[in-house]
């Protein structure tokens, strides 16, 4: 919206209300208008009234004469008149609903309906519509542009009411709130246009009433619209305009399969059911229809194929979620809806392939499997290369193939066409040669006083084809109500004659970039600008093949936006952490899981195109949808992760018997439906001290297990040493990288040593203690004995085995 709406205007216009008078400087414009028009009413009365010096630049305070500085006469002249306010407010709230037809003739006629609204709390008396125009084309689309937001209240720009009472429609008495509907016809030749009227035209619908029009004050509301009008004699070369179709929706197919307990079926597990919007009144369903029923606008249809692998899986049996569970998809987790094989998809899919299909042959581009926001991955290098390498697998998916069309593949297109250098250099490495890039993102010099060719040549090879930024802000909403419908189609018009005029002798061509999430709504209203652009010979509908065809204009913009330039509004809105963390903790989990599965590809190739629908730019328009989508990816394979685990011990472990060596046994049980192989069973005795329990031979033993909720069990053969309590830890670990599949401690209770056994090594321990104690005093006395011989002579009775029992 302009500073007109807001209650400013421009550079020398007038200040906003309540600015009080602080002497000494220059009156503001409504004191001046006041003035002035006092002046036309008091000239008889021979007063006369001078106007005050120009206006201050509206970025100084401009000083004002208040009313009540007047003279007495002049102030009740003030008074009795009423001035109209001079916020951005309206009195009166006028709307225009219909312009018909859109493309008028000079020689035929145009009708415009709407409605008013008395805004105040007063009712307002002799009210009417009437309109306005300046009588001079609109010299180019700038001008368009800010008339277009020049808000509710009058201004110089829009000319002077035509003065034909034929052309007016009365009200009025208009209660507080109270809406009146107009309907006015007029005549293109007495709109004052001139003889033969080329080009863009303003024209308003005002409110107006007749104590205001009679004393010259502005009037108490407008809406304005545009009247484009091509002479008959133009040469004017019309304009190409390719138009690109999105055919997305946000991702709603799950990794996760529901796996039917009577009859072993697997079936596809959908976030939300389609079938509303698929139908012929739902969203997917209006887009499919209207395309199909304007083959000559040449639309270029952008399909993401994760839509439709969607699509396709409803043609069977499926289930709908309807809460998040931990535990997945199955019978027990009160979680799911069954649906039965969806006709809607059918019919959708079959209209579809038709409407692309020869003779009517449509241009197709296929978007990178399930749309990835190639924006966010680009700022963001953890989500990058978690993502970089699955784009080509799950790439190679069907597809586009069910519908049997060809599609070009190498066309990127980041969120709303903002790009800097990283977006295209990922744009590039994921083999793409054009990217689309919104007009705002590549704003031409404002040396070039045309519109240029929408394809130019960027860097690295690289093609952008440069959509136009002010027809893609033109459809960016939901255009839901009629009035809004009716501004979007005229604006489309005249800025498409502005282009057509702007070098007539030169064809151009532009590209009209509609969000992801069109809705039918403003499809509806794109077509209806479309066709009747085409019918008044200034727009010719191409596909984006031709525009890239058409190569670039000299002068057009080539340099990639930087990285600084890149909207930090829409950089706002990339992944979250939330996000980046779901997709690394399920890649994660996928690696450790692939290792130990008989059948990966089962799990891989769900969780990889699963991983890729996390990163998708249709979350850009939901994006608590797409936090629920991540986080219950990451929780169904954290609780795969966990369906192969070591059973818990519920009672201590005892080793029986009186001998010293026993078995321990650990049990692994598996919940997935397929074996596990590439396993191994790891037992040690936790702590450091004196082992009261060993593990004879490998501590490490492989182990398999078949799938469906069976247990497998390895024993472990142990010997005893002491009686008592022995903590030990048990870990399922892959073979291949002997990374932690799943542990469990327990308690071992020693029971084994018997009391003989302890006796025997206790007397044992003794008899080596007095064997000791006997050498010694054995020695001693030997050493007593070779003293008492120095001495005196040994008694000869004494033998040698007297010594040694002594």
């Amino acid at each position: 919206m302009g500073e007109a709406a807001t209650g400013r205007w421009r550079a020398g216009g007038r200040p906003e209300r309540g600015e009080s008078h602080t002497g000494g400087g220059r009156p503001d414009g409504r004191a001046r208008g006041a003035l002035r028009r006092l002046g036309r009413l008091t000239l008889a009365s021979g007063l006369v009234v001078l106007a005050g010096p120009t206006l201050a630049p509206a970025a100084q305070a401009a000083p004002r004469i208040s009313v009540a500085e007047l003279p007495p006469a002049l102030q009740h002249a003030v008074d009795a008149t009423s001035l109209a306010p001079t916020d951005s407010r309206s009195a009166v709230d006028v709307t225009i609903n219909t312009v018909n037809p859109a493309v008028p003739t000079a020689d035929g006629e145009v009708t415009l309906t709407g409605s008013v609204r008395n805004s105040t709390s007063e009712a307002i008396q002799g009210l009417h519509v009437g309109l306005t125009t300046t009588g001079r084309a609109l010299d180019s689309r700038s001008a368009i542009d800010a008339f277009s937001a020049s808000g509710g209240r009058p201004t110089q720009n829009d000319g002077s009411e035509v003065p034909d009472a034929a052309l007016q429609q009365k009200i009025g008495t208009l209660a507080p709130g109270a809406t009146a509907t107009f309907s006015i016809k007029a005549p293109i030749a007495k709109l004052g246009l001139g003889a033969n009227p080329d080009g863009v035209y303003s024209l308003g619908v005002d409110a107006q009433t007749t104590a205001n029009a009679d004393a010259g004050l502005a009037a108490l509301g407008i809406a304005r619209t545009f009247l484009p009008l091509r002479a008959k004699d133009s040469t004017a070369k019309a304009t190409k305009v390719a138009t690109l179709w999105p055919v997305t929706n946000p991702p709603t197919l799950q990794a996760q399969t529901y796996v039917d307990p009577s009859s072993h079926a697997e079936q596809p597990v959908l976030t939300s059911d389609l079938n509303g919007s698929l139908a012929p009144e739902g969203r997917l369903g209006q887009l499919a229809l209207i395309g199909q029923a304007n083959p000559g606008l040449h639309l270029t249809w952008m399909i993401d194929p994760d839509l439709i692998d969607t699509v396709n899986a409803m043609t069977g049996n499926y289930q709908v979620a309807t809460a998040s569970d931990p535990g997945g998809a199955n019978a027990t987790c009160h979680c799911l809806q069954a649906q039965n094989a969806s006709q809607t998809a059918k019919s959708w899919l079959a209209q579809l392939q038709t409407t692309l299909a020869a003779p009517n042959k449509q241009d197709v581009v296929s978007l990178p499997y399930a749309d990835p926001d190639l924006a966010a991955l680009a700022h963001n290098s953890t989500a990058r290369s978690q993502v970089s390498s699955l784009l080509p697998v799950v790439g190679n998916s069907v597809g586009l193939d069910r519908l049997q069309v060809d599609a070009a593949h190498d066309v990127a297109w980041p969120y709303q066409g903002w790009v800097d250098p990283s977006v295209v250099s990922l744009a590039r490495s994921m083999g793409a040669s054009e990217v689309i890039v919104n007009g705002a993102a590549m704003p031409d010099s404002t040396n070039l006083n045309y519109t240029p060719n929408a394809a130019r040549k960027i860097s690295s090879g690289m093609t952008a084809v440069v959509a136009d930024g002010e027809l893609t802000k033109l459809f960016a909403g939901d255009l839901s109500t009629q009035a809004e419908q009716t501004a979007a189609v005229q604006q489309f018009l005249a800025e498409t004659l502005a282009i057509s005029l702007e070098r007539p002798d030169q064809q151009r061509d532009i590209v009209v970039q509609p969000p992801r999430n069109l809705s039918a709504a403003t499809a509806q209203t794109l077509v209806r600008a479309l066709t009747a652009g085409q019918g008044g010979s200034w727009v010719q509908p191409v596909d984006l093949k031709t525009v890239v065809g058409d190569g670039a204009s000299v002068g057009a913009d080539t340099h990639v936006p930087s990285a600084q330039s890149y909207p930090s509004a829409v950089r706002a809105t990339e992944l979250n952490g939330i996000a980046v963390e779901a997709l690394k903790g399920t890649q994660d989990g996928l690696t450790q899981l692939q290792r130990i599965l008989t059948r990966p590809d089962r799990l891989r190739e769900p969780f990889n195109a699963a991983m890729v629908r996390s990163v998708s730019t249709g979350w850009r328009a939901t994006p608590a949808a797409g936090t629920q989508y991540q986080q219950d990816m990451y929780n169904y394979m954290f609780s795969l992760q966990h369906s192969v685990y070591i059973l818990k011990k519920s009672t201590d472990v005892v080793v029986p018997g009186d001998n010293a060596s026993a078995n321990i046994a650990v049990s692994v049980e598996n919940d997935l439906e397929q074996p596990v192989t590439r396993l191994y069973l790891h037992l040690e005795v936790i702590g450091s001290g004196y082992p009261r329990l060993k593990i004879d031979g490998q501590q490490d033993q492989p182990i398999a297990v078949a799938g469906g909720r069976t247990k497998s069990t390895v024993r472990f053969k142990v010997t005893a040493t002491a009686n008592g309590q022995v903590q030990m830890l048990a870990e399922l670990r892959s073979a291949q990288d002997q990374s932690v599949i799943s542990q469990q401690s327990f308690t071992v209770s020693v029971t084994s040593v018997s009391s003989g056994v302890i006796a025997v090594m206790a007397s044992g321990g003794l008899l080596v203690v007095l064997a000791g104690l006997r050498l010694y005093w054995k020695r001693k006395k030997n050493a007593a004995l070779a003293a008492a011989t120095a001495e005196g002579p040994q008694d000869p009775t004494a033998t040698e085995d007297q010594e040694a029992d002594a």
